[in-house]
C-alpha cells in the first residue's frame, strides 16, 4: 500500500530558510557575528559656501588657412595679440597655461572623394583671473584684440584658498553625525559610546562652466559681458561608527 506524503509540510519548513537567506543577501542589512561588539553607524554632512574670488577662463584662437605654415603662423600672431590683451588687463604670465594645441586638415567631401581645402590650428590657454571683478573686461578685450578667430571655451569660478572652507565643512559634518547618533541612541534607549571609526568623502562643488563658443555671443559694442561668479560650495560627507555601551 502506498503512503501519501504531505508536500505542504516541506514547503512550510523551507519558508524560514528562504527568508533568512534573503535577509543575509540584502545590501541594506548587516549581519554581525555573535562576537561583534554592538555599534551604531551614521552618516553626517557638512556644507560651507563662500563668494567666488577667482575665475578660471578657457580662451584661445581658431585659425583656418590654405597651408599648414600659414595656419600656424597666423595662429601664432593671433595668440600673441591675445596674450598682449591678457597682460594689459592685469593677467600675469604665471596665471596662463597652454591646455590645447591641435593642427589638422579640413576636408571637402564630394561624392566618394574628399579634398583638403585647408588646415586648422587650435591653440587654447587656461587663464586664472584673480581679480574676479575684471572677468568681463578680460574676455571682452581679448575678443576685440583677436576678432572672429577667438574661441571662449568656458569659465568657472572658485575660491583660491579652499582649506578653511574644507575645515569648516568637516567640523559641520562630524557635528551632524554626532547629533544623529545621539538621537538614534536615545530612541533605542542605549548609551552612546566612543567614536570607533570615521571616513570621509566629498570635498568639492563648484558652479558649472559657462560655455561660449562664438565671439558673437558677447555684446562687445556696448555694455560689458554679463558674468556673475556667484558662490562656491564645499560639501563633506563622513561615515561614523560609535560603540554602544
Amino acid at each position: 500500500m502506498s503512503v501519501l506524503r504531505n508536500p505542504h509540510r516541506w514547503l512550510v519548513a523551507a519558508i524560514p530558510i528562504v527568508a533568512l537567506l534573503a535577509i543575509a543577501c540584502s545590501p541594506d542589512v548587516t549581519v554581525d557575528s555573535g562576537d561583534s561588539a554592538p555599534a551604531l553607524s551614521v552618516n553626517g554632512t557638512g556644507s560651507v559656501s563662500a563668494p567666488a574670488d577667482t575665475a578660471v577662463l578657457g580662451i584661445g584662437v581658431n585659425v583656418v588657412r590654405d597651408t599648414v605654415a600659414e595656419a600656424r603662423d597666423d595662429a601664432a600672431t593671433a595668440m600673441g595679440r591675445l596674450r598682449d590683451s591678457l597682460a594689459a588687463t592685469g593677467i600675469d604670465d604665471d596665471d596662463i597655461a597652454t591646455t590645447q594645441f591641435n593642427v589638422f586638415p579640413e576636408f571637402d567631401f564630394r561624392g566618394e572623394t574628399q579634398e583638403i581645402r585647408g588646415f586648422r590650428v587650435f591653440n587654447t590657454v587656461m587663464v586664472r583671473i584673480r581679480d574676479i571683478d575684471r572677468s568681463a573686461e578680460v574676455i571682452d578685450e581679448a575678443i576685440v584684440a583677436v576678432g572672429d578667430e577667438v574661441t571662449v571655451n568656458g569659465i568657472r569660478f572658485t575660491v583660491d584658498e579652499t582649506g578653511p572652507m574644507l575645515a569648516q565643512a568637516r567640523e559641520a559634518a562630524v557635528a551632524d553625525a554626532r547629533a544623529k547618533a545621539g538621537e538614534l541612541a536615545a530612541l533605542a534607549d542605549v548609551e552612546l559610546g566612543a567614536l570607533t571609526s570615521i571616513s570621509e568623502s566629498g570635498g568639492g562643488g563648484e558652479p558649472f562652466p559657462f560655455a561660449v563658443t562664438e565671439a558673437a555671443a558677447f555684446d562687445i559694442g556696448g555694455a560689458p559681458s554679463p558674468i556673475d561668479g556667484g558662490e562656491v560650495s564645499v560639501t563633506v560627507n563622513v561615515f561614523v561608527v560609535f560603540a554602544i555601551e
